[in-house]
């Protein structure tokens, strides 16, 4: 197991099915910084199968394909832009349609020769905790008799609490012994469904971490990282990229960028034309910085960069720099 305070060893990127295209071109521009990629072409049907998400993703993992990296798809529930639980509880609890699904997604990955997989169904019901572990189970035999490798994108939470639903269904433990990578989406602690406030505060972060690490292999672990954020107004939040906040920072508040001491998170406000108040959180290359840091004291096997837009370029250092946490694989 890799020691703490020494560097993660695995670089990953997970690219949204929406934006595939600018996420494999960001990937293909830098993937001497990169060890593994995970385009989100794929979804689960209901007949326990698996589909591409779109006709036009055969670029997008053309380009994948041609920087060499690992290429490990991911296969997400994300049916008609919505999360749909009952598409994976009904093939979690039906005997039959798990095999199915299991055999599908392995053919995939041997007949394709894709390096692995990942799997990120969201949404699930305490329920289903026990089925997904074996489901995770099995999928991760049938890929290791073929030599493929098998990641899980978990939700991320620092303890498991009742009143809080989806901390109760992954079970860290038994999901860290079978497969190969357990995948943090430690990013959006605040969403367009809350309040303004700092996508990934780095308190919370570390306390994600410690509380992963105390049930799976901190080899396994990779620590989620996002290069947006969110436009918040009175009416919700809209994503903006590094680029996009910048520019209303520029446009709108003189260019002036707090940096909060506890979330260590860059925000602005400003007032648009209309003379609606609106609160920017984002994520630059220094708040990255400071989640390498964490990821690198308690001893992770690795990052996970979330490619829903563009980020900012100094992440990127960031990622090939060994002092920030994250170290190439020799």
């Amino acid at each position: 197991m890799r020691s703490a305070g020494t560097t993660p060893g695995l670089r990953a990127v997970t690219i949204p099915s929406w934006n595939l295209g600018p996420g494999a071109r960001d990937v293909a521009a830098h993937a001497v910084t990169l060890d593994e990629v995970s385009p989100g072409t794929h979804r689960i049907r209901h007949d326990g199968g698996v589909a591409m998400v779109a006709r036009d993703d055969a670029g997008a993992v053309a380009t994948l394909r041609s920087t060499g990296l690992a290429l490990m798809p991911t296969v997400s529930n994300l049916l008609g832009g919505r999360r749909s639980r009952d598409v994976v509880s009904a093939t979690l609890h039906d005997p039959d349609r798990t095999r199915r699904h299991v055999l599908a997604i392995r053919d995939l990955v041997v007949g394709d020769d894709y390096a692995g997989i990942d799997i990120d169904y969201q949404g699930l019901h305490r329920g289903d905790r026990q089925a997904f572990s074996r489901f995770v189970a099995r999928l991760a035999d049938a890929l290791h008799e073929h030599g493929r490798r098998l990641s899980v994108t978990v939700y991320a939470k620092a303890d498991e609490h009742p009143d809080e639903p989806p901390t109760l269904v992954d079970d860290y433990g038994a999901l860290g012994a079978a497969a190969d990578e357990v995948r943090l989406t430690s990013w959006d602690y605040h969403d367009p469904t809350t309040v303004a406030g700092p996508p990934a505060p780095s308190g919370w972060v570390r306390d994600v971490l410690a509380h992963a690490a105390e049930h799976v292999p901190a080899g396994k672990l990779l620590v989620g990282v996002t290069g947006s954020g969110y436009d918040w107004t009175r009416e919700g939040a809209v994503p903006v990229s590094h680029a996009e906040a910048i520019g209303l920072a520029v446009r709108h508040a003189s260019g002036r960028v707090e940096v909060d001491p506890l979330a260590e998170t860059p925000w602005f406000r400003y007032l648009d034309p209309a003379g609606t108040a609106h609160e920017v959180w984002f994520e630059d290359a220094r708040s990255v910085a400071v989640k390498l840091r964490g990821a690198a004291a308690i001893g992770v096997g690795g990052v996970l960069l979330r490619l829903a837009a563009t980020p900012d370029e100094g992440v990127w250092a960031e990622l090939a720099e060994p002092g920030s946490g994250v170290s190439r694989r020799g």
